[in-house]
């Protein structure tokens, strides 16, 4: 469902919602004000599996809350800007973008136990003071140059694969090696966003994972000459067997 009109947007939420019980999964696309009529708190969704909630307009109160709690089956999250109450222990997946903070971000995570997915796309500064937060089920892990800031907060003991989905500073690699260190995780796939990566900051970032098992090496605007010079030594990657270069 997609609309910028907030009068449409309320209406036709207000008539989906009479059928909200054979929800499986939904996708939002809608102006703030029209979110307050998607009253789901007391709602029973058996079949409800996944939901995507964007924010494509500001207006009106922006402390809404699109409230979620009989939805036994729910296992997928993506929020952009629509600040949500859902069970957060049954994910699997959660990407968050947008307007979503780092301090948002970490306040959410210790819920999500049994997440094994996440992609984060965020904005703003740590907040002093966080405690560290364990994700054991996690494997995969999207993140952007902002999201890094939560590295040091994070021990994700099953981490498989790691992807930058934004350009890769020198701090962030020093994050990655010292995630690694902390969670002895089994890394084995690694995507990098190489466009401004400096020669030495490539090269950081294939060391900083070297000492795993990673197989599996996923570059984007990176030119073959830069990777393979990375590559030389002998000791990066050794157990190397798969690359994808993407221009």
């Amino acid at each position: 469902m997609q609309s910028w009109d907030t009068a449409r947007a309320c209406s036709m939420i207000e008539v989906s919602m009479r059928h909200c019980h054979h929800w499986q999964d939904i996708n939002f696309d809608l102006p703030g004000a029209s979110y307050p009529t998607l009253t789901l708190g007391n709602a029973s969704l058996p079949m409800f599996r996944s939901i995507t909630l964007t924010l494509n307009q500001r207006g009106g109160d922006d402390t809404y809350r699109v409230t979620i709690r009989n939805a036994p089956l729910l296992r997928k999250a993506n929020l952009g800007g629509v600040k949500i109450d859902i069970p957060w222990s049954q994910l699997t997946s959660l990407t968050l973008r947008g307007t979503v903070t780092v301090a948002d971000c970490l306040t959410l995570l210790p819920g999500c136990t049994n997440l094994v997915k996440r992609v984060v796309t965020l904005f703003g500064q740590t907040p002093p003071h966080t405690d560290s937060i364990v994700l054991p089920a996690l494997e995969s892990f999207h993140f952007n140059s902002t999201a890094a800031l939560i590295l040091g907060h994070l021990t994700l003991p099953r981490l498989k694969r790691f992807v930058f989905n934004d350009y890769v500073q020198p701090q962030n690699v020093d994050a990655l090696e010292n995630l690694i260190h902390r969670s002895s995780c089994p890394l084995r796939a690694l995507s990098i966003q190489g466009q401004n990566i400096a020669p030495e900051t490539l090269t950081a970032c294939l060391i900083a994972v070297s000492a795993n098992s990673v197989s599996d090496l996923d570059v984007r605007e990176i030119s073959p000459g830069q990777l393979l010079l990375a590559l030389v030594p002998t000791e990066i990657l050794p157990h190397l067997k798969t690359i994808r270069m993407h221009f």
